[in-house]
């Protein structure tokens, strides 16, 4: 399996690491509720947050769920580097597939519009989806869980 774009250009291994075949995968590194741990600063990192007072962290990556932001860091659970696949969406815009046991979110852009965003921290990019700018086009059936990976796809 590896990342199809819509112009039938498959790519089979990661643009940065050619040793790492397929997609990456990224985890939860924190529980459901009130949000109590810092920015998805650690290889394979992926929260999904609901901004108000306080922030909640969840496992829904559904907009309509009120999921505000999805947040994952540049760097699979692997350490392959996918920086050059986020700041293509966030150049370009395009597809954002994001899956987990068979429920699948998917999110679009067309152009730079920010709803893909690149976001420096001290050691690592981090790579963000706002929901209030991206357009989802295919809901998730069920919410995430915790312990197992979740996969992106990324197309043109």
């Amino acid at each position: 399996m590896g990342i199809e774009f819509s112009n039938g250009f498959t790519i089979t291994k990661n643009t940065v690491n050619n040793n790492i075949p397929g997609v990456g995968e990224w985890y939860f590194y924190s529980d459901e509720g009130t949000l109590n741990v810092d920015g998805p600063f650690g290889n394979g990192n992926a929260i999904f947050i609901r901004n108000g007072v306080p922030n909640v962290e969840t496992f829904n990556p559904n907009a309509s769920s009120g999921t505000d932001a999805i947040w994952f860091n540049v760097y699979d659970a692997t350490g392959a580097d996918y920086y050059n696949d986020f700041i293509q969406l966030v150049d370009a815009g395009g597809t954002l597939t994001i899956s987990q046991n068979g429920d699948t979110a998917i999110f679009n852009t067309v152009g730079a519009i920010a709803g893909f965003e690149m976001i420096p921290s001290s050691t690592y990019w981090i790579f963000k989806v706002n929901l209030s700018i991206v357009t989802q086009v295919k809901e998730s059936n069920a919410p995430y869980v915790y312990a197992d990976p979740i996969t992106l796809t990324f197309g043109a």
